[in-house]
Formats: C-alpha cells, sequence, structure tokens
C-alpha cells in the first residue's frame, strides 16, 4: 500500500488466488483507504489456482473502466497467478508503468515469469527455511522455541 501510495497511484486493483479469506481482502481494504488509496470490490479477484489458462482473463474484467473508473495500478498477489495475468496485461495493450504499476509477489531466490516489467515483493525462501531449521534444532536439544517467528516481507 505504502510502495503504490508513493508512486502517486491511488486506484489499486488486486488478484489473489481463490483460497485466501475474504477477511485478508477487507483488511487490505482499509489499510488502503487510509492511505488514500482506492481499492473497490469489484477490482479485488480470487483466481482459483489449479486453472491457470483463466488467469489470462483478469485483466480484461479489472481494467474495463476509464479515467478514475480504472485502476492505475495492479497488485498480483500470488506467484502461481504472474505469468498469465501479466500476459493478459501485455494482450490488453496496457503500458507497464506507465498505464499500471505492477507490484507481483515472489518467492526470493525464485521468481516466476512475467510478460510485462513488474516490481517484485515477497519473502526470503532461504529465511524462512532457516527459521525453521532453528526452531527444530532448538525444539530437539529441548530449548524454549519462539510461539511466532516473522518473515518479514521486501521489495527485490
Amino acid at each position: 500500500v505504502e510502495h503504490f501510495r508513493r508512486a502517486g497511484r491511488r486506484r489499486v486493483a488486486v488478484v489473489t488466488i481463490s483460497q485466501v479469506g475474504v477477511g485478508w481482502a477487507d483488511g487490505l481494504r482499509e489499510r488502503a483507504a487510509a492511505a488514500g488509496i482506492d481499492m473497490r470490490p469489484e477490482w479485488m479477484l480470487g483466481l482459483d489456482v489449479a486453472v491457470p489458462a483463466w488467469h489470462r482473463h483478469a485483466p480484461f474484467v479489472l481494467f474495463q473502466g476509464v479515467g478514475k473508473a480504472r485502476p492505475n495500478a495492479l497488485l498480483i498477489a500470488d506467484d502461481n497467478l504472474v505469468e498469465q495475468v501479466t500476459l493478459g496485461l501485455r494482450d490488453l495493450g496496457l503500458r507497464v508503468p506507465e498505464d499500471v504499476e505492477v507490484v507481483a509477489h515472489a518467492n526470493f531466490p525464485l521468481r516466476p515469469p512475467a510478460a510485462v516489467p513488474v516490481r517484485w515483493m515477497g519473502f526470503d525462501a532461504e529465511r524462512i527455511l532457516q527459521a525453521c531449521t532453528e526452531t527444530l534444532e532448538r525444539r530437539r536439544e529441548g530449548k524454549a522455541v519462539p510461539e511466532r517467528i516473522e518473515v518479514e516481507p521486501r521489495f527485490e
């Protein structure tokens, strides 16, 4: 949300996987509204990760409007959606980043293919594995383990 605000993007669409709870989207919309960003419900789609051929159609739905009725930014909140959704942006003829700023999720160091330029944000998979290993080692040694370990997202 802060990245889009700093980039001057005030109308943000979101695609994620359908398995993500609607509560996540509601929380994201609240944070966006607090930052002065319009993230309308009709600009938020949950796509079935098992059927990637349909993902390519999402930009045609999200970017139908004109002017302020059209998003000027897109968050692709799952790396499994990136390839097909960005192909749809390219098919639609949207210029990135001139017409639409795109931020896409990745699990670093890996990134999925993208058909348009994207700004990558995600989690360091190596750090997550390290935290898991450290926790298992502490537990094996009979030491206390933290109830929760957080790995912060970052931009590439």
